[in-house]
């Protein structure tokens, strides 16, 4: 709603909103746009104080009083809308059929199912209203559900996959997995526990009202240390926040239980002993319930596990813990007033100190570059045993970094060095539950003396191919230049690649020649002051281009199949891939389709490659197939036979260059025919074929029967049914009721009538209705109700109401004609225009032109309202002329 006080005339007032995506939401959005007014302008919210935007708003109506320097003012309310039902997402969990042997995991299928918000959804990114997955181990399950508003909602449930029920006891207690049979754990860990329990279907004959779980902390963990973990039962899950040993928390279960449900949890100091205390509470009584059929944990079903629940914690060993102390875990757990239950007994062996390594001394300096590491190290005495060891090594002073990890069976290993290197070296011992020995310094060190050397660095290949490019890369020690050369006779004789090269010129790129091709070549470098000073590669064979062939030109007819063929090499590439069919195949089927240059890559077994080429000449067909689409009872003239059925007809033809041709001429229905008569008939509520060939299939849009106006000529008129029809179902405001050639459209008609004079348009109401998008918000109206345009030339409009345009668009194109714009010949007959409005002029007529004649007969204007001349304008050479009993029903015109 928006109404205006005393701004000046020509003042712009809008606003854009977002609705709350999820109910109950604050994520409503409003933003006015207030133009040609006198500033500042200033804003007074009905709830509370605001600007000329308003951001994390819940659903409901905001009026904002608008006042700019001049204590001109308007009101604007926007109404903030939001989904009429909560966006939920619901787990179920359903076992998968089949024979499992005992203590087999029985998988299940887990599925997710949303409902209420806005359709349609997407589960984890995929659309639907469920979504359905196999699992076939304990694991947590997450489901994510986005509605068409945006509103995501998540669920998370831990899924325990049981196996096929086997007798033992069904309230336990697990802990950490340590290792070896021992379960050995490090005196610096967390221990991780679960106690789990069940309201077993073989004994209980109620739901569970009150669970309380007992744990007696072992003498060797510290108290202190306990911290709560999270807690669940059913398909219900509870985090506790981090690092609390104290919690208590009222659940509200009433939904499903008719139950609030008080847990507490925390350590009994004096006691050492850690508890969990799950009661039920009557919402009407604040105390337990007295009916023993209600309460919060029902008897187990084996399947879904909706009489389990768990609790679990986390503790540390006792700082002053030996090696060999035990911590021993067991719980009680006491279902309302019966006996208590212990769980089995979990039991850990503590390790409380890291191994003790040291690594030999080496010498301090030495020629050789390998360096024999060696070590020793034990376990502290009692404990899990030496898992691994772990060498760090600094060169030339640089940080320690991580060499090599060792297993335990092992006390040497072989380093190789670098001559001219600073090596400095220390090991760490790791034992078989995580202990690690803290040591960060040199154990042994030793310099490697350097030494004059040269060495060939590049890996070159067995093979080369003439054009090659070797990359000769190389390194020194000591050496200022050297003397690259290469032989074809094993070292008899030698040519010289590059004399007296620098060391910092490594590498060298040499580009094989064609005189090279089919010999063996061999690479020397040398100091340039003393042959004794070398390296050299493996010999590499050098081989010559091979003879690529891919045969002489040809040509063919479309659709021809021949085989190129390719020789003199032993893989191909041929290129492009058109019409052949595997690119590299010797040799290649070829459907010709059309003239193409095919080149051929021909590789031999060295790797060396050459090319060639061939040209394929297509000649065309004259056609292939030709598509036709006819209504059922037309026909088509095809090769001099006129056709009148659907199918296939073959043609064979022939090209110049002897080329048959097959010609397929394909008819099929058209999508759109007509197969009424010269009524098509239009009702909203119809709700047959929607053809518009009778009433009882008459088309329910009026569009639809516009459009088939304008194809078929039979069509000489349109009848409408009462009801209300808009120019688009969504909100395309240049959209109108489209008038062109000689359409003529009746309203006024119930529907089922056989002759026109059976019509009566007071009655049966025909609405064209220019009120798109939000109902009640004329900003998203149609410019134009109804368009007549340049091309009618005997166009009728007879029985029906124009109404709600709202010409506000483009000066001179869109804010004129809100009813009718008219740019041709039509009459408007017994027809009421009204409540249609324009920023412009003409808001009911607007007619236009020196090809508009329009004739009014019989008709009413009124409640129309523009800037000037709110019923008729009348412009432009048009022609206009007005019969019987038209009048306007509006103070002036």
């Amino acid at each position: 709603m928006l109404s205006c006080l005393c701004f000046q005339s020509n003042a712009q007032i809008s606003y854009n909103k977002k609705d709350v995506k999820c109910r109950g939401g604050e994520d409503g959005f409003i933003e006015l746009n207030i133009d040609n007014v006198t500033p500042p302008v200033m804003y007074a919210w009905s709830d509370g104080p605001g600007g000329r935007t308003r951001s994390n708003l819940s659903a409901g109506t905001y009026t904002c009083s608008v006042t700019d320097a001049t204590d001109c003012g308007s009101t604007v309310s926007v109404t903030i809308t939001e989904p009429q039902k909560v966006l939920k997402v619901t787990i179920r969990v359903e076992p998968v059929s089949g024979k499992y042997a005992c203590g087999e995991n029985i998988p299940v299928w887990v599925i997710a199912e949303a409902s209420g918000g806005t359709h349609p959804y997407k589960i984890n990114g995929a659309p639907g209203v469920s979504k359905t997955i196999k699992i076939s181990h304990s694991q947590w399950v997450t489901f994510n559900v986005k509605d068409k508003n945006g509103c995501v909602v998540s669920k998370k449930r831990v899924v325990l996959v049981g196996s096929r029920f086997c007798p033992k006891d069904p309230n336990d207690i697990l802990g950490p997995a340590g290792y070896g049979d021992e379960e050995w754990v490090s005196k610096n860990d967390t221990l991780n526990y679960t106690v789990r329990f069940e309201n077993d279907a073989t004994f209980a004959t109620a739901p569970a009202q009150r669970v309380f779980v007992t744990h007696q902390l072992d003498n060797n963990i510290n108290p202190y240390s306990f911290r709560l973990g999270s807690f669940g039962f059913g398909d219900h899950i509870f985090d506790v926040p981090p690092g609390m040993s104290i919690y208590q928390k009222r659940i509200d279960l009433t939904s499903e239980h008719n139950v609030f449900l008080d847990v507490v949890a925390g350590l009994d100091v004096v006691n050492n002993q850690a508890f969990w205390s799950f009661i039920a509470i009557d919402p009407l009584t604040g105390l337990q319930p007295t009916d023993p059929l209600v309460g919060f944990l029902p008897v187990n079903d084996t399947l879904t596990g909706s009489g389990e629940g768990f609790v679990s914690f986390s503790i540390r060993p006792d700082a002053t813990s030996q090696t060999g102390d035990t911590v021993v875990a067991r719980a009680d757990i006491i279902f309302d007033g019966n006996e208590a239950i212990a769980t089995n007994v979990w039991t850990n062996l503590i390790d409380a100190l890291p191994p003790t390594t040291m690594m030999d001394t080496l010498p301090p300096q030495g020629t050789a570059d390998t360096l024999l590491l060696s070590w020793s190290g034990s376990d502290d005495s009692g404990g899990s045993g030496i898992r691994e060891f772990e060498i760090y090594m600094s060169r030339d002073s640089a940080p320690f970094i991580n060499l090599i990890t060792i297993p335990s069976d092992t006390f040497m290993y072989l380093y190789q060095g670098d001559y001219g290197a600073d090596y400095q070296f220390y090991i760490v011992g790791i034992d078989n539950t995580g202990n690690r020995e803290s040591k960060s310094s040199t154990e042994a060190s030793t310099y490697i003396l350097p030494q004059k050397d040269v060495r060939i660095n590049s890996t070159l290949p067995d093979y080369a191919c003439m054009g090659d490019t070797i990359m000769i890369d190389w390194s020194t020690v000591l050496v200022d230049s050297v003397n690259i050369v290469f032989s074809l006779d094993s070292g008899v004789t030698f040519q010289s690649l590059a004399i007296g090269t620098d060391t910092t010129q490594s590498p060298l790129l040499w580009v094989l020649p064609d005189t090279l091709s089919d010999q063996s070549v061999r690479i020397w470098i040398t100091d340039s002051d003393s042959i004794s000073i070398v390296d050299s590669t493996m010999f590499i064979q050098v081989k010559g281009f091979p003879i690529v062939n891919a045969g002489p030109d040809t040509s063919l007819c479309k659709g021809d199949l021949i085989y190129l063929i390719a020789s003199g090499a032993n893989d191909y590439i041929w290129s492009p891939q058109i019409g052949l069919n595997l690119e590299t195949k010797a040799i290649q089927g070829l459907t010709g389709d059309s003239t193409t240059m095919y080149n051929l890559a021909g590789t031999d077994v060295f790797g060396c490659q050459n090319t060639d080429s061939i040209h394929i000449t297509v000649f065309p067909l004259p056609r292939d197939t030709v598509l036709h689409e006819i209504c059922l009872g037309d026909s088509i003239l095809i090769d001099g036979n006129w056709i009148d059925t659907l199918g296939e007809v073959e043609v064979i033809e022939m090209s110049l260059q002897g080329c048959d041709s097959t010609i397929v001429h394909i008819i099929s229905e058209k999508d759109t025919c007509w197969y009424g008569g010269a009524v098509a008939y239009v009702d909203s509520a119809a709700t047959g074929a929607n053809d518009g060939t009778t009433w009882v299939d008459a088309f329910d849009d009026l569009q639809d029967a516009l459009t088939y106006a304008r194809i078929f000529s039979e069509i000489e008129e349109i009848w409408v049914a009462d009801g209300t029809y808009t120019p688009d179902t969504a909100s395309n405001r240049s959209l109108s009721f489209t008038l062109q050639d000689s359409m003529t459209v009746y309203g006024g008609f119930a529907g089922g009538e056989a002759n026109i004079g059976e019509r009566d348009p007071l009655v049966n109401i025909v609405q064209l209705n220019g009120d798109l998008g939000v109902q009640g918000d004329s900003t998203d109206n149609a410019f134009h109700v109804v368009n007549v345009l340049s091309t009618c030339s005997d166009c009728v409009l007879d029985g029906v109401v124009i109404t709600m345009g709202y010409a506000n668009g483009s000066a001179g194109v869109d804010d004129r004609g809100a009813g009718i714009l008219v740019e041709g010949k039509a009459t408007l007959r017994n027809v009421i225009i009204e409540h249609n409005s324009t920023t412009g002029s003409g808001a009911a007529v607007f007619n236009t032109g020196n090809q508009a004649v329009l004739v009014v007969d019989d008709c009413i204007l009124r409640l129309n309202t523009s800037l000037i001349g709110q019923n008729v304008i009348n412009v432009n050479g048009a022609v206009l002329k007005v019969r019987n009993s038209t009048r306007v029903e509006d103070d002036d015109d």
